[in-house]
C-alpha cells in the first residue's frame, strides 16, 4: 500500500471510529438522561464496599420491590475508573459513607423492565469522557483529511 493511500485510509478509519464512539455516547447520554423520569420505589442498601480487585470501585447492592416483586441490583454509582489509586480509594470511601448498609434509598426503575434500575439519576462521567474523545477523533480525522487534501492539491 502506498504511503499516501495509507494516510488517507488511516484518517478515514479515525473519522469513522470517532463517529461510532460519538453515536454510542449520545445513545448512552439519552438513556441516562431519561432515568430521572422513571417511577421510583423505596429501597434499602443491603451491602456496600470498595472492590480492590476492580481499581477501588465502590459497589453498592440494593433491594427494592415493584408490584410485590422484589429486585436486587448493584451499582458503582458511575465512579470514574481512572486516576491515582489513592484518589479512587478516597472517592469510593466518601461515596460509600453516604450509602452504608440498611440505608433507605429512592430507586428509579425502568417501568418496562424493573430489573433496570438506578439510585443516582445524573449522567455518568464516563459518558462525557467517551463523547469528548469521540468528538476529538472526528475532528482529528477531518483535520487530517483536510491537510492531505491540501497537500495533494498543492502538489498536483
Amino acid at each position: 500500500m502506498k504511503p499516501h493511500t495509507l494516510k488517507w485510509t488511516t484518517s478515514i478509519v479515525i473519522l469513522l471510529i470517532g463517529l461510532w464512539l460519538s453515536a454510542e455516547s449520545f445513545g448512552h447520554l439519552k438513556e441516562q438522561s431519561q432515568i430521572h423520569e422513571w417511577p421510583t420505589a423505596d429501597g434499602t442498601v443491603t451491602y456496600s464496599w470498595v472492590d480492590n480487585a476492580q481499581s477501588n470501585m465502590p459497589l453498592i447492592v440494593y433491594r427494592f420491590a415493584v408490584s410485590g416483586k422484589e429486585y436486587l441490583d448493584t451499582t458503582s454509582m458511575g465512579a470514574p475508573g481512572f486516576g491515582g489509586k489513592r484518589k479512587r480509594w478516597e472517592y469510593a470511601r466518601d461515596l460509600l459513607s453516604k450509602y452504608p448498609e440498611s440505608t433507605k434509598v429512592s430507586i428509579h426503575y425502568n417501568p418496562a423492565d424493573p430489573k433496570d434500575s438506578a439510585i443516582r439519576t445524573s449522567v455518568n462521567f464516563e459518558v462525557y469522557t467517551q463523547l469528548s474523545f469521540g468528538i476529538c477523533l472526528v475532528l482529528g480525522g477531518i483535520l487530517w483529511m483536510a491537510m492531505l487534501m491540501r497537500r495533494s492539491l498543492s502538489a498536483g
